[in-house]
């Protein structure tokens, strides 16, 4: 897939049952994909317990367009998840192109623990 020249590309993940009413304790996120020169690979994580209401924030727990998990071999997330019954997960990455260079991902890990 080519993008537009400096455009990005979202995909939201389906949700993700931990199954676990209690809530789970999130840890990390990390991932693979290729970036070119120019290019990027950005998350942000939504997590709550009705499967129906998704905020997705990055790393300081802000919706803010720059927090973005960005750190591939692994970055922590952050601990506000993990407050209450937030036992769904939902992840959005967004693939950002030169316009001449578009990233890929390959795979996907969120660690957590009940």
């Amino acid at each position: 897939m080519q993008l537009p020249q400096d455009q990005q590309g979202e995909l939201i993940s389906s949700s993700f049952n931990l199954g676990n009413i209690a809530g789970g304790g999130f840890n990390k996120i990390t991932w693979q994909g290729t970036t070119p020169p120019g290019t990027a690979i950005k998350f942000k994580l939504a997590a709550n317990g009705d499967n129906t209401t998704w905020i997705f924030l990055g790393p300081s727990g802000a919706e803010a367009l720059n927090d973005n998990y960005t750190y591939s071999a692994g970055e922590n997330i952050w601990q506000g998840f993990g407050i209450g019954q937030n036992y769904y997960l939902r992840y959005k990455v967004i693939l950002e192109s030169n316009g001449t260079n578009t990233p890929s991902l390959d795979w996907v890990r969120i660690n957590w623990a009940p």
